[in-house]
């Protein structure tokens, strides 16, 4: 649920003061998965459905050596697994392993990786496998739904765009100047419908990788091919790669990523070029590498997230004219994983994934938010076993904000580790009373617009027992047709407040003026009171 506040006063042991709000993150459940390889099992992507249901890809091992094969999985938003798809290519010992998994607006789900992409309906059945001749990290669509994948494959570039048939309407390569290794970092699409690829490519008199960005048009034509060689020099073995790409509202593009300085030192070094690729500005920032990079919903600042010199993680804010607004380090220099992730909510709010080193022995999985001015609200970690590795590879928030951390563990080898952190927001005061009847009051504002607040409260489901149940909140329209759903999750028993904004809930932004009905349900309680929205 977006901008969900949920106001829960506990009958724990604790007495507080009043006034003090206090951000509690909590592990909902926790989920793995050992393939039939029993070997190497990771959970590389993770997206949600409207109904907050889960979907995960990754790559786990078969049987034979260097035999690896994509694993799907969806579950429902309790943790239940709802099916699991498995796919290898034919023959044996091939490297199959699903790299990214997506969701189109048609309700399709969408697993590219090395080999192949693959359409699934909701219920898990395959409607098509095309392949992509590319080990493919990075999917998207355009306005009409048709797919793009793009990956490395045979030492190139290579972009694939498919239509909902799964037919390859054509393939691009790109190899740079060097005629040797050119690697993907990243791909995007831009609400003109043109494509932005970059990455490293090799470059020209020993000039080693330097950042390539190629934009395409819809037809797959070239519209315009830039690189960056920085100034390390060549006795140095420089190092220029872009790991990330992202655009603007404009059309213009912004890649990150890693390149060495005149004296060989790493730095997070960011370019925005104009739609027609011109450079408008470039910024470096000292002893870092940048490997993700997002726009905020208003489309004015650039968040990057990377590592910073001593395994540090590193969490920038531009303007969208290049203006360093502030910067975050997470120290010490512990955080211990390939590359963090990041991922934005519809307020603003910052949420960086990595992994964690405790000690020689054991890492931990770790899940930071921060707010859009940089403060850090809250962090968790888990460790599935009390030695061992424990990586977050992606993360997902669901309708109702909570975060979806898939990954690994060592729990047997290496196995897919999926988390689910539910974020509780409580308000604290004098009164500690649990309440002693289920009660849903009337929304505040009434009439509302664009928001209203939901209160309700539950009691112990037997005295003296805390014992959690599934709560669902509803919104209905005047013919029973479900809009929006705020709450689906156990919740324990306390006093609890909803944010229901029409801008934020699926086909909030059509819905018009009139009565509208939301329904709690706990138990074998159920309650349904009206409202009015007024536009």
């Amino acid at each position: 649920m977006k901008n969900m506040t949920r106001i829960l006063i506990f009958n724990f042991f604790f007495l507080f003061s009043s006034g003090i709000i206090l951000s509690q993150p909590s592990i909902q459940w926790v989920k793995t998965y050992n393939g039939y390889g029993n070997y190497w099992d990771e959970a590389v992507s993770v997206i949600t459905d409207d109904s907050n249901n889960i979907y995960v890809t990754g790559g786990i091992s078969g049987i034979g050596a260097n035999n690896f094969d994509y694993a799907t999985i969806k579950y429902k938003p309790n943790g239940d697994t709802s099916w699991i798809r498995l796919y290898a290519s034919p023959g044996s010992n091939m490297f199959d392993a699903g790299r990214v998994i997506t969701i189109s607006n048609t309700g399709y789900v969408y697993v590219s990786g090395a080999a192949v992409t693959l359409k699934y309906d909701r219920n898990g059945t395959q409607l098509w496998v095309s392949e992509n001749n590319a080990d493919s990290k990075n999917i998207e669509f355009d306005s009409l739904n048709n797919i793009y994948t793009c990956g490395s494959g045979n030492e190139d570039y290579t972009l694939n765009k498919f239509d909902t048939n799964g037919v390859r309407l054509w393939q691009r390569r790109y190899n740079g100047p060097g005629n040797n290794q050119d690697r993907v970092g990243g791909m995007t699409v831009d609400r003109f419908g043109n494509i932005v690829v970059t990455g490293g490519s090799w470059g020209l008199n020993n000039s080693q990788y330097d950042y390539a960005t190629v934009k395409y048009n819809s037809n797959g034509d070239t519209l315009w091919e830039r690189r960056y060689n920085g100034p390390a020099p060549l006795s140095s073995v420089p190092t220029d790669i872009a790991y990330a790409v992202t655009t603007d509202h404009e059309g213009n593009a912004y890649v990150t990523g890693l390149s060495d300085d005149e004296n060989n030192v790493a730095r997070c070094y960011t370019i925005k070029y104009s739609p027609t690729g011109e450079t408008i500005w470039s910024r470096s920032h000292n002893l870092s590498i940048g490997y993700k990079i997002m726009m905020d919903n208003n489309g004015q600042n650039l968040y990057i997230t990377g590592i910073i010199g001593g395994g540090n993680f590193l969490l920038l804010k531009y303007t969208i004219d290049g203006d360093l607004l502030w910067e975050k380090i997470i120290s010490p220099g512990n955080i211990y994983t390939p590359a963090p992730t990041m991922i934005l909510d519809n307020s603003g709010n910052i949420y960086l994934g990595a992994s964690r080193l405790e000690s020689p022995i054991l890492s931990k999985l770790l899940v930071v938010k921060f707010d859009s001015l940089g403060n850090r609200l809250w962090d968790i970690s888990y460790d599935h076993r009390p030695m061992g590795e424990n990586f977050p590879y992606a993360l997902a928030l669901d309708k109702q904000n909570n975060v979806i951390a898939a990954g690994s563990t060592t729990t047997n080898s290496h196995d897919y580790l999926i988390i689910k952190i539910s974020q509780l927001t409580g308000l604290i005061g004098n009164n500690n009373e649990i309440p002693d009847f289920f009660k849903l009051q009337q929304n505040y504002p009434n009439p509302f617009n664009p928001s209203t607040t939901i209160n309700y409260e539950l009691p112990l489901l037997n005295r003296g027992a805390e014992i959690s149940s599934h709560i669902s909140l509803k919104i209905y329209d005047v013919l029973g047709s479900e809009i929006a759903t705020l709450v689906d999750e156990k919740q324990s028993a306390g006093k609890y407040s909803v944010e229901f904004d029409v801008r934020l809930h699926g086909q909030g932004s059509e819905l018009s003026s009139g009565i509208y009905f939301y329904t709690l349900k706990w138990g074998n309680y159920i309650e349904t009171k009206s409202m009015i929205l007024i536009k």
